[in-house]
């Protein structure tokens, strides 16, 4: 009994003189200046990444990232960058060479990166071209689908037939308008928080038309909650004798998906 328990703190002691020196080979780190100093990052993911893109370049395996920001069709962009032998890659190419933060030592989307330098190489960075074709898609799948309805953030930049109105700039002036003109009524309960609101939700048809406008009123003080019909009246007259232009998505005119949010005093 007296052997076994000497041969227990044996390895008890054994173990901890182990533990002592695992402690004693710790590498301390004080400051910024010493983790440069002392410890090497070996980023072996991003490594064996490049070595796949590498290899995949010389089997003519080809990616190309790029970032559709519309609806499409990806067998039929697929088809289109086949002719050049390239597979598109639509993942989000937007931290490709980023190099903020951890990723200074752990760098994200090697692979992608070093596909992307390859074919930018290729046509002596002039890659406007795949750009568009991407464009063509994302037209293609209007044309396509002649009932699709865009939201707002698909809509472009200006929209109108002339290019002469932008969107927001359209809205904005509505909200002026109403901001101008409309009349309180008289025991109206002014609300200084501006929490009080009527959002509108209408679709613009291509030909400017308005369809299926619905307006709901919300008010900061419960006493107003009375005039939700008077608000609401008001504001449908308003977005209705508007005159519309035709909202856009990628040069073509859409049917679109409108909200617009009216905020009281």
């Amino acid at each position: 009994m007296n052997f076994d328990r000497s041969i227990l703190l044996l390895l008890f002691f054994i173990i901890l003189s182990c533990d002592k020196k695992e402690e004693s080979k710790a590498l301390k780190i004080y400051n910024y200046q010493d983790f440069r100093s002392k410890v090497k990052i070996v980023d072996t993911a991003c490594i064996n990444a490049k070595e796949k893109a590498y290899n995949d370049i010389n089997t003519g395996k080809i990616y190309y990232s790029i970032k559709l920001y519309k609806p499409y069709d990806y067998n039929k962009l697929q088809q289109k960058f086949a002719a050049l032998k390239i597979i598109p890659d639509t993942t989000s190419r937007e931290d490709i060479r980023d190099s903020n933060g951890y990723l200074m030592y752990f760098h994200k989307k090697c692979y992608q990166s070093v596909m992307q330098e390859y074919v930018l190489q290729k046509y002596k960075y002039n890659t406007l071209f795949l750009d568009s074709i991407a464009e063509t898609v994302e037209q293609q799948y209007i044309i396509d689908h002649p009932k699709y309805i865009a939201s707002m953030r698909d809509l472009d930049s200006f929209y109108s037939n002339d290019g002469a109105a932008d969107f927001d700039n359209l809205l904005n002036k509505i909200r002026l308008k109403f901001n101008y003109d409309f009349i309180f009524p008289e025991d109206y309960k002014s609300d200084n928080e501006k929490k009080s609101k009527t959002t509108a939700n209408f679709i613009l048809l291509k030909n400017g038309t308005i369809k299926n406008l619905n307006l709901k009123s919300t008010f900061n003080n419960a006493y107003n909650a009375k005039f939700s019909k008077y608000f609401n009246d008001y504001i449908s007259h308003l977005i209705r004798s508007e005159k519309w232009p035709s909202a856009y998505s990628v040069n073509l005119p859409v049917n679109a998906n409108v909200e617009i949010v009216f905020k009281y005093k």
